[in-house]
């Protein structure tokens, strides 16, 4: 075995610049022992298990007078890295800024093939993204957890993005299917006066738990949908919970802007949980129906009449639809109704639509609402894209649901700005 030789550094006073010398040459301790001369520790290199080949070794020797002497034996060899399961530091560095980035697992193996010269296993790299994605994960796991979850972020945040942070207006959560929590942001919700019209729906399959998400916002003549934030639900079918929700939008909007918040219109489908709630909540606005819902809905009750008859009956609908103004859809549907009744083959029919369409949800036609769109179709397409760009299409647990939703309402606000 060759006697290892050691090459003086230098003798210094104080363990201070002793310290400064091995953290500038990233060595840790290898051995302590006493000597006649007083103690002598070995260093050898930090990196030596990922560079078995690096020899590099520092001896200081603590005499008793107080100096402290140095010596070093060969130098840093981090030429050849050893052989481990682990992927390489380079690879972990790009799949951190990738998952930071917000990439895809395809998107995140493109850009090690671009910027590191080498392999990585498919194992490793999904490995790598789970791990590095769940560090951005709330923990949640059981209700007391979401309900932490919610006391620390229902303080509006301050400073010159704050505007784009989310934050918890209101909650409460009693049980698994006792749930109302709505999130927002200051910029999505200071919108909400520029509208007077409230269009909302419910969009579900997103999670494990089947909690369903309200979305709301505003739409105007043009028809792009602007949301103003998202409430997570027990159920959709409790007036309730939208009376919460009325309720909540109305206190947010005062508490961010200092304004009333007036809602004219309130568009939605035909849920009668939103009917009752409106009428308890929102007397005074109209409880406008989706015309797409609408037509859908009366299709669906085709064969209660004679299909040769059935084109005719939907012409007659359809015109009614154009009334622009109440006197005339009042007068239209009387002499519609008129009309079919007259007829023995549609009288059920007729009773039907007399019921459904022009006592309990009226405002369908043309002239409900000068200036808004007829239809929930923004609305739709953005839950349509919640489940497309940012769910893809799973349900996710509800630790990484809360996170995605944090990340949707972000990138809503920056947009809407």
């Amino acid at each position: 075995m060759v006697k290892r030789t050691w090459n003086f550094v230098d003798k210094f006073s104080s363990e201070d610049e002793l310290q400064s010398y091995i953290v500038q040459n990233t060595v840790s301790i290898k051995r302590t022992e006493e000597i006649e001369a007083g103690k002598k520790v070995i260093y050898r290199c930090s990196k030596y298990r990922k560079y078995p080949e690096c020899d590099f070794q520092v001896k200081v020797i603590f005499s008793h007078d107080g100096g402290v002497t140095v010596s070093t034996s060969n130098e840093h060899d981090h030429a050849h890295r050893a052989a481990t399961p682990r992927a390489p530091s380079p690879v972990r560095e790009i799949v951190k800024n990738s998952v930071a980035a917000g990439l895809s697992c395809i998107q995140t193996r493109r850009a090690i093939e671009h910027q590191y010269q080498g392999g990585v296993s498919r194992s490793q790299l999904c490995s790598l993204l789970n791990y590095h994605r769940s560090l951005a994960v709330p923990d949640i796991h059981f209700v007391d957890d979401f309900r932490s979850w919610c006391h620390q972020h229902s303080a509006l945040a301050v400073g010159p993005t704050a505007i784009h942070e989310p934050f918890v207006a209101k909650f409460y959560i009693n049980s698994c299917n006792d749930i109302f929590v709505f999130i927002t942001t200051r910029k999505l919700i200071s919108t909400a006066p520029l509208s007077g019209m409230l269009p909302v729906d419910a969009t579900f399959k997103l999670n494990w738990n089947e909690l369903p998400v309200l979305v709301f916002g505003s739409s105007d003549g043009n028809r792009p949908f602007f949301p103003y934030g998202i409430a997570i639900i027990g159920t959709d079918e409790a007036a309730s919970s939208y009376i919460t929700l009325f309720q909540t939008v109305k206190e947010c909007v005062f508490n961010v802007t200092g304004l009333q918040y007036n809602v004219q219109y309130l568009m939605a489908d035909g849920g009668k949980g939103i009917t009752t709630a409106q009428q308890f909540e929102l007397p005074n606005c109209r409880r406008l129906m989706c015309w797409s819902h609408a037509i859908r809905k009366i299709r669906q009750h085709r064969k209660m009449i004679p299909v040769e008859k059935w084109r005719g009956i939907e012409r007659d609908i359809s015109t009614l639809q154009l009334s622009f103004n109440d006197n005339i859809f009042q007068k239209g549907s009387s002499l519609l109704l008129t009309k079919w009744k007259s007829d023995p083959e549609l009288f059920m029919f007729a009773n039907y639509f007399e019921q459904t369409w022009l006592l309990d949800l009226k405002f369908w036609y043309e002239g409900e609402a000068i200036g808004y769109p007829l239809t929930n179709n923004g609305l739709e397409s953005l839950n349509n894209r919640i489940k497309q760009q940012y769910t893809l299409r799973n349900k996710l647990p509800l630790p990484k649901f809360i996170s995605t939703m944090d990340t949707m309402l972000r990138e809503w606000s920056r947009k809407n700005s």
